[in-house]
């Protein structure tokens, strides 16, 4: 499959139309990266799990730089997984105050985002979400919280970012489909 890193090759062209050179904009690109991971990361648990700042560093730190993530440097679009921390801010947000309208753009347009950088941590994410759908689906005491939540929810607000995020992301999953179309879909036992 073809990776577009459109969400993150900003970083790589700033560097480029600075007159840096390949090598040094793509070490560049690795960096701002790796910096926005421990970023974001330390953002989710300093403000949503409200850990204190040293445990907030450790983890970011962990999370970034953790030695199965440094092996995956070969495979440059595993290095940034700092949008799919953007939509679980965004969901939890969203889970604790239902009425915000940020929340649920966080976590749309940070998954799309992920979409459009790397289609694999995108479908790890929504996969981890499906399994809670069905966790919270097998539960009776989930499902009452879920729907006093559901109800909660402005209507249309959420539909209406999801549709947005659709939008925005069809062209590439278009993309997708003719990639796979010309080279077949990969097995998954092989990945």
């Amino acid at each position: 499959f073809s990776e577009y890193f459109f969400s993150t090759s900003p970083i790589y062209w700033c560097l480029r139309a600075l007159g840096v050179d390949l090598l040094h904009s793509y070490q560049g690109w690795i960096i701002g990266c790796c910096v926005l991971n421990f970023v974001a990361f330390y953002a989710l648990a300093r403000r949503v799990f409200t850990f204190a700042a040293s445990w907030s560093a450790m983890g970011a730190y962990v999370f970034t730089f953790a030695l199965p993530r440094l092996m995956q440097f070969g495979h440059s679009q595993l290095i940034a997984q700092f949008f799919v921390i953007l939509s679980a801010f965004g969901a939890l947000r969203w889970w604790r105050d239902p009425r915000s309208k940020r929340a649920p753009v966080l976590f749309f347009m940070g998954a799309t985002l992920q979409l459009l950088n790397c289609f694999y941590f995108f479908w790890f994410w929504a996969w981890v979400l499906v399994i809670y759908a069905a966790y919270v689906g097998f539960s009776r005491p989930r499902r009452a919280v879920f729907r006093d939540w559901f109800a909660q929810v402005p209507k249309w607000w959420p539909l209406q970012v999801l549709v947005g995020c659709a939008l925005i992301a069809s062209p590439f999953l278009y993309h997708y489909l003719l990639v796979a179309r010309e080279f077949g879909m990969r097995n998954w036992l092989v990945i």
